[in-house]
């Protein structure tokens, strides 16, 4: 056992780390991320940052600044030599002569200030003579900002989240629960490796629902808590559709605490202010609106087509869960230690136990139900990372109540570092080309492990008789 001097050694060692990271978790948090990127695509094991779905979600942007053209047919004739780019399954509409793309325009909207900075640099450095910054669209320092784009709303996400979980939980929970859903998920490769896609913008639009949402109801009556609501639930759809699931917070949010009599008398009260956030919401939404008219030639359509919600009677909830292809206890174990925080969630915190609960459910039947479970390729389940804006309160519930019981804390402690390295690992081994994009199946999950095993007794051996020492 540790001597009593050197565990106070050890104790004052931890505060100063955790009062470094609650000072710092922004920093800490870009910096990360940054040294990640440069990991993950100095040799291009990765390929470009804009690549496969990023592609479809990042086309409009070339397609407005630069040719000034909604079909995207001048885009695709220049930069992509008149070939749909892989992944994108953009077709092309007979009838309006516009090229109809199933991904939401909202990532390029919330990209736009990044694209503006590439293409007014690219234009600087090219008549500077680097021929590797073209103003094409996708050349290096296009490629770069637009990486960068989703690291910015990722790092903006996770600091809107630790103010919430401020309010909520102690210092030291606060920080660890922030390390376990950096370290411990897929967030931090959504927001890095693969941040072209739509998932870490998402994650900055669900923090900012959760951040609104007590404001709403304390301040019901306030003009702008009303319009940033409005505006945040439309950008929300505006990036995904089914993102529209993260709404039933608004009604749900607090009826553990007070009931639903007290949450209907507050709607009716303020029910003119209600009209004013679905007129705000509607508003946001107009323009993916009116590119729906332009190329599918229709106001409101399903972009997804097949490739959606095609198996609403058979979902395939054990898969999603426990699948070694892409499962989600199977890659992130650390959602188990959340799910355990929605029966320790008391006082202040019931006010989001519910609206939790329901949300948690609805999107792993949403997951179950996709033609394409899975997500393709994928770094674990991706459809599911964007709710750690949500399950980072469950998260620290658990955290929290466990760490005043010295065993069970102890035990936890193991369960969470066991969990952060597993992400760490296979994140490691999907970086590497041994995980490939498409996941694994049951054999080659064996395999990652077995010609391991003689490294794993040891690294096994030698945590054990640390705990011993």
């Amino acid at each position: 056992m540790l001597s009593r001097e050197a565990s106070q050694q050890t104790f004052r060692a931890q505060h100063i780390v955790v009062d470094w990271l609650d000072k710092h978790w922004t920093f800490f948090a870009l910096v990360l991320c940054l040294v990640v990127q440069f990991l993950a695509y100095r040799n291009c094991s990765m390929g470009l940052p804009i690549r496969a779905d990023g592609v479809g979600y990042y086309i409009y942007l070339p397609s407005w600044i630069m040719h000034q053209d909604v079909s995207l047919s001048k885009v695709l004739n220049t930069e992509h030599q008149g070939f749909v780019p892989p992944g994108t399954n953009l077709t092309l509409n007979l009838e309006t002569g516009s090229w109809q793309n199933k991904f939401n325009a909202g990532v390029a909207l919330f990209m736009l200030p990044f694209f503006l900075l590439a293409h007014w640099g690219s234009l600087l450095g090219y008549r500077l003579g680097l021929q590797s910054w073209a103003p094409d669209g996708y050349s290096s320092l296009y490629q770069l900002f637009a990486s960068l784009a989703g690291s910015f709303y990722l790092v903006s996400g996770l600091s809107l989240l630790k103010g919430i979980l401020q309010s909520l939980f102690t210092k030291q929970t606060v920080v660890l629960g922030l390390l376990s859903i950096l370290l411990g998920t897929n967030v931090l490769h959504y927001g890095t490796g693969e941040s072209v896609m739509s998932h870490a913008y998402s994650f900055f639009l669900f923090t900012t629902l959760l951040w609104l949402m007590p404001r709403w109801y304390e301040k019901a009556g306030s003009f702008w808590v009303n319009i940033a609501l409005g505006l945040t639930m439309g950008a929300v759809l505006l990036i995904r559709p089914v993102n529209g699931i993260s709404w039933i917070i608004w009604p749900l949010y607090g009826i553990s605490s007070w009931g639903w009599r007290r949450t209907m008398a507050h709607w009716w009260q303020y029910k003119q202010w209600i009209l004013l956030i679905i007129g705000m919401c509607v508003l946001t939404f107009l323009p993916q609106m009116y590119i729906w008219k332009k190329t599918f030639g229709a106001w409101f359509v399903n972009s997804y087509g097949d490739y959606g919600l095609s198996n609403w009677n058979n979902p395939a909830i054990g898969q999603v869960l426990f699948s070694v292809r892409k499962g989600i206890l199977m890659y992130t174990p650390l959602t188990a230690v959340a799910f355990i925080g929605l029966f320790t969630m008391r006082k202040a915190l019931s006010a989001y136990r519910l609206f939790i609960g329901i949300y948690f459910c609805l999107v792993l039947y949403v997951i179950s139900s996709a033609a394409i479970w899975y997500a393709g390729g994928s770094f674990g389940q991706r459809y599911l990372m964007e709710s750690w804006a949500f399950l980072g309160i469950p998260l620290c519930s658990t955290l929290e109540t466990v760490r005043e019981r010295r065993v069970w804390s102890v035990i936890l402690a193991a369960v969470v570092i066991a969990c952060i390295s597993w992400n760490l690992f296979f994140m490691y081994l999907y970086y590497s080309r041994e995980i490939p994009f498409e996941g694994l199946d049951a054999p080659a999950f064996f395999d990652v492990f077995w010609w391991r095993k003689d490294l794993i007794m040891q690294w096994i051996g030698e945590f054990v008789s640390s705990l011993k020492a």
